[in-house]
């Protein structure tokens, strides 16, 4: 009995951890990509302005109070 039970324990944490090896064979160049794209992207004044635009618009907000 003990010996089907390891050897199910075993093929069932082989399974995983070849899982494991391709998820992270998947995952670690999208990662790569991820990061060094986002070296080379454009900014973009839109979004810049919207960060300082929120606490100004939050301030007016509180002195009409």
């Amino acid at each position: 009995m003990w010996d089907a039970f390891t050897h199910l324990f075993a093929r069932l944490l082989t399974f995983a951890w070849f899982a494991g090896a391709v998820l992270m064979l998947l995952t670690i160049p999208a990662c790569v990509y991820k990061i060094f794209s986002a070296l080379w992207e454009t900014d973009d004044s839109e979004e810049e302005q919207s960060i300082y635009d929120s606490p100004r618009k939050s301030r007016n907000a509180a002195e009409r109070f």
